[in-house]
C-alpha cells in the first residue's frame, strides 16, 4: 500500500509538531528527527532528508546509520 502525498504531509507536520515539543537533544529527538529524514527521503527530498540527517550527526554520529547516510551524500556531491 503506497502512502498518499497528503499522507505524508500530515505525517511531516505530526513529526514536526513532536519536535516543537521536544526540546532537548536525546533519544526521543533523535527518533524523530531520524523519522523525518526517512519520510523525506521517501518523498524524494534528499536535501531535507539530510538536514535532518545532519543535526542527528552532529549530536551522535553513532545514531543508526547517519553516518553512513551523510557520507554518502558528501560522496555523491563531489
Amino acid at each position: 500500500m503506497n502512502a498518499a502525498p497528503d499522507d505524508y504531509d500530515d505525517a511531516i507536520w505530526q513529526l514536526q509538531a513532536a519536535l516543537k515539543r521536544t526540546p532537548r537533544m536525546g533519544e526521543e529527538r533523535k527518533a524523530l528527527l531520524y523519522s523525518l529524514g526517512e519520510l523525506h527521503e521517501k518523498m524524494g527530498e534528499r536535501e531535507a532528508a539530510i538536514t535532518q540527517f545532519k543535526i542527528i550527526y552532529e549530536a551522535d554520529i553513532h545514531y543508526r546509520d547517519v553516518t553512513a547516510k551523510v557520507d554518502a551524500y558528501w560522496e555523491a556531491k563531489s
